[in-house]
C-alpha cells in the first residue's frame, strides 16, 4: 500500500520513511537505505530517516558512511 501511495505522490517524506522502515525490519537494508535517502530528498532534516539510514548503512557493512548520520 505505501508504494502505491508513493507512486501516487512520491513527494511525501512520511510515506518514504515507512517503507524504509518497513524494509528494514524485513532485513533487506538495501532497500531501506535507498528509501531512507528519498526521505531525506523531501524532508533532510528528519530524524528518524537520518538515524534509519546510519542503521541501514551500518548493516550493509559501511560503517565510514554510517557515522556522519549519528
Amino acid at each position: 500500500y505505501i508504494q502505491r501511495y508513493l507512486d501516487h505522490d512520491p513527494r511525501n517524506p512520511e510515506a518514504w520513511l515507512k517503507l524504509a522502515q518497513l524494509h528494514g525490519l524485513a532485513g533487506n537494508h538495501m532497500a531501506a537505505e535507498a528509501a531512507y535517502a528519498g526521505a531525506l530528498d523531501r524532508d533532510p532534516t528528519s530524524t528518524p530517516a537520518i538515524m534509519g539510514r546510519g542503521d541501514s548503512l551500518y548493516q550493509l557493512g559501511r560503517a565510514e558512511e554510517a557515522i556522519v548520520y549519528y
